[in-house]
């Protein structure tokens, strides 16, 4: 039983299955066979060199396109996990129950003390994002990219209960509804 590899159809051949094959067939070892199937298995594309034979290639390296839009789908969940999470599992914010409120106290002219500090802290960390947000998409490289701290521990630093530039009020959901 032998196999082969066939640059025409990128394709393996085992003679013990296939009773014909393209007339560009190659042999191929079991041992190159099994570091070719290793290598796919870890990302990499099989294809043929000059020769015709096998190669194990690695894909490309994503676009700068491709690392913002990554970048930029990982901000938003990371933003919305933080907002809804404390760093122990705990809840911090039910979002749809945070932005009703919101709503039914600006509908009714409501600012008691809880609701006002925790608009402000959630002006605080959505500007963040929409800055971050124009600061990847306005980089030219992907290594500028990948230097933005989009992180919850980041979101954490910034806004948590300890944050540097706005902490987390820690009002909690029963503050809310009794406002």
């Amino acid at each position: 039983m032998s196999k082969f590899y066939s640059k025409t159809t990128n394709g393996f051949y085992d003679s013990a299955i296939n009773t014909t094959m393209p007339s560009d067939a190659v042999a191929v070892t079991d041992a190159t066979y099994a570091s070719l199937m290793a290598a796919q298995a870890s990302g990499d594309t099989i294809g043929p060199d000059a020769n015709g034979n096998p190669i194990a290639t690695a894909p490309p390296a994503p676009t700068l396109a491709q690392v913002q839009a990554s970048s930029l789908a990982a901000l938003l969940a990371n933003m919305n996990y933080f907002i809804a999470n404390l760093p122990n599992g705990g809840i911090r914010y039910d979002q749809d129950f945070t932005n009703s409120v919101f709503i039914f106290a600006l509908n009714k002219g409501i600012a008691t003390a809880p609701i006002p500090a925790l608009m402000a802290w959630q002006t605080a960390v959505r500007t963040f994002y929409f800055t971050t947000q124009a600061a990847i998409q306005a980089c030219t490289t992907v290594a500028a990219v990948q230097a933005i701290n989009i992180s919850v521990a980041q979101f954490e630093s910034l806004f948590g209960t300890a944050g540097t530039q706005s902490p987390d009020p820690g009002i909690t959901t029963q503050q809310l509804s009794t406002s």
